[in-house]
């Protein structure tokens, strides 16, 4: 089972509880759902497909998760 099927499960199953919770913000697992499919669109729009690397340079934030989850959902591997 890829990441991106078990976020989209926390989605349906617990959508208001807390998935990820850094200094600045508290995400639920919807919100985090659907930030993913935001950023998974922007990389697709970017020309990121199935094999590629995406690199990632980032300190520990919520968008470095949704990042993971994003290029899971399109085959795509994150590289720190």
């Amino acid at each position: 089972m890829r990441i991106d099927c078990l976020l989209a499960r926390g989605a349906r199953l617990f959508p208001d509880v807390p998935a990820v919770i850094d200094a600045q913000a508290s995400l639920s697992h919807a919100a985090l759902h659907a930030e993913v499919g935001r950023i998974a669109a922007c990389l697709r729009q970017h020309g990121v497909t199935r094999g590629d690397r995406v690199a990632v340079l980032s300190r520990n934030r919520w968008e470095h998760v949704a990042l993971l989850h994003a290029a899971a959902r399109l085959d795509a591997v994150t590289v720190p």
